[in-house]
């Protein structure tokens, strides 16, 4: 499977935004997610599942279907890279990093 392509995403300091990711393309037929995770491994970041939860740098995500979706709440200027971690009901571990660039708008 090839993972989807990656671009930079641009994102305001003191925006509070949901990103998602879809893993259909990333999964074997007949295959699905039993779990998936985010976490920040580059940067500042405070990420949660809903847009009022309370925050952290790791967190389980929404998921509907193959779309699972994180909330950015806070981040700082620079770089913020988001790990996406999915395990599939088949047993495989798909990870996917989406790079936000955080400057004011």
């Amino acid at each position: 499977m090839s993972a989807p392509q990656q671009s930079i995403l641009t994102h305001d300091p003191d925006d509070k935004r949901r990103y998602s990711l879809d893993w259909a393309a990333l999964l074997a037929s007949g295959d699905s997610l039993s779990a998936v995770a985010c976490a920040v491994v580059e940067g500042t970041a405070t990420i949660s599942a809903t847009s009022s939860g309370g925050g952290t740098t790791a967190t389980g995500l929404s998921l509907a279907g193959t779309v699972a979706t994180v909330w950015v709440l806070a981040a700082t200027a620079g770089t913020v890279r988001l790990r996406w971690r999915a395990t599939t009901a088949a047993g495989e571990q798909l990870d996917v990093t989406t790079t936000l660039g955080v400057a004011e708008q």
